[in-house]
């Protein structure tokens, strides 16, 4: 696989404050890493490092490509456009109409394509959300918390669409979490970052396949990050 993402000796400051300190990090083509940590460590600045929002103070960082896709942890939909338009909106008028279809029918919403977003539920817009990710075939995604805005069941049920894209269309990911069973759940890969401004960062392989990770095993992988 190529390298999609590479972090080479970055640091970031804001002021005199430290949030960043000498940090390699990389994800591969099609890989899913999860950066994890308590609120205020720096995960979200990860993400505007990665997409240029943001310039590290020292250091390099590389991305292949500028097609990503993005999934807040609000939905961020036009109020005066329907389900379908939301999700084709940022495709610049390519539209593989049979694509979107099948994207919308994996998440459970290719019932709803005229709906606009006041009639739809706190679940299902996050849904058209992740769908808008997907749909102009990006070669990265970037998840900052998608899910922590939604209660644990609709959750649940989230992580597993989201999985099942996933699985179907091999696009590489950076996904920010404080939820570590999410993380568990949803990644190849985690990198906890609660010390970054310290220059630690502690990395878990998840090799068994999503679908043979049992609550046991999800279990485990919480408990080894807890101890990182």
């Amino acid at each position: 696989m190529k390298t999609a993402i590479q972090f080479e000796h970055v640091s970031k400051f804001f002021g005199t404050k430290q949030i960043i300190k000498d940090c390699h990090l990389s994800l591969q083509e099609g890989e899913v890493v999860a950066i994890v940590g308590p609120s205020g460590c720096g995960k979200t600045t990860f993400l505007h490092l990665a997409t240029n929002v943001l310039q590290p103070t020292s250091g390099h960082i590389t991305c292949i490509t500028d097609k990503l896709g993005y999934v807040f942890q609000e939905p961020r939909l036009l109020p005066w456009c329907t389900l379908y338009e939301n999700v084709t909106f940022s495709c610049n008028g390519v539209v593989d109409r049979s694509q979107i279809m099948n994207l919308l029918a994996r998440v459970k919403l290719d019932n709803e394509m005229d709906a606009f977003p006041k009639q739809l539920s706190g679940g299902m817009k996050q849904r058209v959300s992740i769908v808008r990710a997907f749909a102009c075939k990006p070669k990265l995604i970037m998840m900052d918390e998608p899910f922590s805005a939604l209660d644990y069941w609709i959750k649940k049920e989230l992580v597993q669409d989201l999985i099942d894209l996933i699985e179907n269309e091999q696009v590489g990911m950076f996904y920010v979490t404080h939820d570590y069973e999410e993380a568990a759940t949803v990644a190849d890969r985690i990198i906890n970052i609660a010390y970054a401004n310290e220059g630690i960062y502690k990395e878990i392989v998840l090799d068994t396949p999503r679908k043979h990770r049992n609550f046991d095993y999800i279990k485990n992988i919480e408990y080894q990050l807890l101890q990182l």
